[in-house]
């Protein structure tokens, strides 16, 4: 048996992500994913609805980065984000307000915006791992008072139903259900 190292690791994870993008469902040999499920990686997003052979949506590895899921009760569209604050992760894009966790709102309006598209008009909005990710305090906080601020805007435009912090690093949303189950 050959030793596999944490570099080897790192590039298998890497090759998968960039192969998952194209894919509407996972591969059978990625054991933690089911075949109802589309993986959402880094700095990407993702809407489904509960009528598609793939109606589940999640992601993982929230260590230093946040994530979003919405879902709308009335037509069973959702969707998730998976936001990486570091310039140098693959796939990063300059935030449009001009500062780092300002991300978060523009994946948000993005989301949102996807949303909408495919059916969905009203959402419950889950913020993940926000206070509590690999960040500084003070970057903890001010990221927390960008998505208070992000999420009282989507409201004032009744775009948002309700509205939840949660701590978990890895989940998905199911959009037959609108559970959202705290790992893959």
């Amino acid at each position: 048996m050959t030793a596999c190292n944490f570099e080897d690791l790192a590039a298998l994870k890497k090759e998968f992500f960039r192969i998952s993008r194209n894919l509407k469902c996972p591969p059978d040999f990625f054991p933690s994913l089911n075949k109802n499920l589309v993986y959402v990686p880094m700095n990407d997003l993702t809407v489904v609805s509960a009528t598609e052979n793939c109606y589940c949506v999640g992601t993982s590895d929230l260590t230093s980065c946040a994530g979003i899921a919405i879902y709308d009760p009335d037509t069973k569209v959702g969707g998730v984000a998976h936001i990486s604050f570091n310039p140098e992760i693959e796939g990063y894009i300059t935030p449009v307000r001009g500062f780092q966790f300002s991300r978060f709102s523009d994946y948000a309006d993005r989301l949102i915006s996807t949303a909408g598209k495919n059916g969905g008009n009203k959402y419950l909005f889950y913020a993940f791992n926000i206070g509590n990710g690999c960040r500084t305090q003070s970057q903890n906080s001010l990221l927390t008072e960008i998505v208070k601020t992000t999420v009282d805007q989507w409201q004032e435009k009744e775009k948002i139903i309700g509205f939840e912090y949660r701590d978990e690093r890895a989940f998905l949303l199911n959009t037959k259900t609108g559970d959202i189950l705290p790992n893959l």
